[in-house]
């Protein structure tokens, strides 16, 4: 058995493919938290106040950027997802193994800018069966994983506005394709349904500040994303109340802990949103990110390509 499919709005695309730095010799360890509170009920485009309804997930990921020549590397991330629904009449939730990413990312220094690209591929290994306490297989929107192989694609531009100071734009776009899974919830017994996620794409402009307090130990940043998602896909037809389209602000600050570490915060609002039918969306986001970056010894001087 399994529960119906509801209010996919908040799915989440996933982390940057991109590294921090396009270093030869750098290698970089990330790990990202982030909380997100699912908790406006949108009914025609309207949000309806005093839901009582809550829902939040929680993500913990770890990333590894390991560079393999002067400007092409790749990467890989594991993470784990915990999600949670309370209605007025009971209380769903998951915890389990998001579906892995692999990447290759590549850097094209130009005379005042910098431009990269990356190509990702998730493997559908990630939990799919998590239960309610009736047993019933919970909707692939509370699940970690997805069951499907799914492809990314991201283009990232970085526009420095004063090298004084190292502030810089970055200009982010991201496009997901996300495959069919044939047979979600199948057992020996049940062949289970057909269901896709719909395609993504997210786009984003956000600009970084350094010196502006404590000389330049903290890098403050302000973002603004728009976010579009095709309707989901049941059983070969389009899903309803999913889909649409949304904007949202980010601030954010870093600091660094020294010359290998460093952290940074930020938080996420909605701005706008309009989506197909009923859906509950993000009210809000925060999380936090730790990086560890060290020099590869000795590196070869012939491993240097061209993009």
């Amino acid at each position: 058995m399994f529960s119906q499919t509801c209010c996919t709005a908040a799915a989440p695309i996933g982390n940057s493919l991109m590294p921090a730095s396009s270093g030869a010799s750098t290698i970089q360890w990330v790990f990202d938290y982030s909380f997100r509170a699912i908790n406006r009920l949108i009914i025609d485009n309207d949000v309806v106040p005093n839901d009582p309804r809550r829902r939040n997930n929680q993500g913990m990921q770890w990333s590894a950027f390991i560079p393999l020549f002067t400007n092409m590397g790749i990467s890989a991330s594991l993470g784990l997802r915990h999600q949670l629904r309370q209605t007025l009449s009971e209380t769903q939730g998951s915890l389990g193994l998001a579906d892995p990413q692999l990447a290759i990312y590549g850097f094209l220094p130009m005379q005042q800018s910098t431009i990269g690209l990356s190509l990702g591929v998730e493997l559908p290994v990630g939990q799919t069966q998590s239960m309610d306490s009736r047993g019933i297989v919970l909707a692939p929107d509370l699940q970690a994983g997805s069951g499907t192989w799914d492809y990314s694609a991201q283009l990232q531009w970085i526009l420095p506005t004063n090298r004084s100071t190292s502030s810089n734009f970055v200009f982010n776009s991201l496009f997901k394709w996300n495959g069919e899974n044939p047979s979600f919830a199948g057992s020996d017994t049940d062949p289970g349904r057909q269901f896709s996620f719909g395609n993504e794409w997210q786009t984003a402009i956000q600009y970084y500040h350094n010196g502006a307090f404590i000389s330049t130990l903290l890098r403050p940043d302000i973002s603004l994303k728009y976010r579009w998602q095709a309707a989901n896909i049941e059983q070969e037809v389009v899903a309803a109340n999913s889909g649409g389209h949304w904007t949202f602000i980010g601030i954010g600050t870093s600091m660094a802990l020294s010359e290998q570490w460093s952290l940074r915060g930020y938080a996420e609002y909605p701005l706008w949103q309009q989506v197909d039918g009923t859906q509950i969306s993000a009210s809000f986001e925060f999380g936090t990110r730790i990086h560890y970056s060290f020099e590869r010894r000795d590196p070869s001087p012939r491993k240097t390509i061209r993009l």
